[in-house]
């Protein structure tokens, strides 16, 4: 399903960089060009050979991003995942039991 609300960009060649703000980035600042909490993500290159006497060059040129999708303890309920990474650490606000935790650890 296709959100219209926002346009669909096809990239013909990968971004040079992408700018990345994280939710609790603070006042972090890497560059004076770029505003507090606005981290810059560069492309990665590796060049490898290939073939007798390594007659071919492949360079490769990726951007290291993963997407991820994350939902809350009370939102788990009831489903079954194959997979699952948990954070039982002390969350940012609020508190965190053992029901919390059950449930989380219990869904895979």
């Amino acid at each position: 399903m296709q959100n219209n609300n926002f346009p669909t960009i096809h990239l013909k060649f990968p971004p040079a960089i992408v700018l990345f703000k994280p939710l609790n980035s603070g006042n972090t600042s890497l560059h004076y060009m770029l505003p507090k909490g606005i981290l810059p993500i560069f492309p990665t290159q590796n060049k490898f050979h290939l073939g007798e006497n390594n007659k071919c060059t492949v360079t490769q040129r990726q951007l290291a991003l993963t997407p991820a999708y994350a939902f809350t303890d009370f939102k788990s309920q009831g489903q079954t995942m194959e997979c699952v990474i948990v954070d039982i650490g002390k969350p940012p606000t609020g508190t965190l039991n053992a029901f919390n935790a059950y449930v989380t650890l219990s869904r895979s």
